[in-house]
């Protein structure tokens, strides 16, 4: 399955929907773009919703870290993420560890539902 992605200002968020093959270059289209939609809107919730098809390596999570770095993704940005794919699930909480480790943001929650009641409560 081919890397898709969209990124759309929902009016109180920013959200992220990406399915397909992902690796670290994936992943700087995904942030780029979230981050100028975030700066466009001047929003800074983010509710990311994946469907990997496999899960990240895991130097890719210590590569999310000075990508966040580089885009400006700070602790300004509320993001939550809904990984669908159970296969990629604890990959996904990996990188959330290592970008907290770092003071960075970022939670995985199991459904959408939880990802938008910790970023509304």
């Amino acid at each position: 399955m081919a890397h898709k992605f969209a990124v759309t200002f929902e009016g109180d968020h920013v959200r992220s929907v990406s399915s397909g093959q992902k690796n670290i270059k994936h992943a700087a289209a995904i942030w780029a773009e979230t981050v100028k939609v975030c700066i466009d809107c001047d929003c800074y919730v983010v509710l990311c919703i994946f469907d990997s098809r496999k899960s990240l390596h895991t130097i890719d999570a210590f590569d999310h870290a000075e990508l966040f770095g580089e885009l400006g993704i700070d602790d300004h940005y509320q993001i939550a993420w809904v990984e669908k794919n159970p296969a990629a699930i604890e990959a996904t909480r990996f990188v959330a560890r290592v970008l907290s480790n770092r003071g960075l943001p970022g939670r995985v929650f199991n459904s959408e539902e939880e990802a938008r009641a910790w970023l509304f409560e």
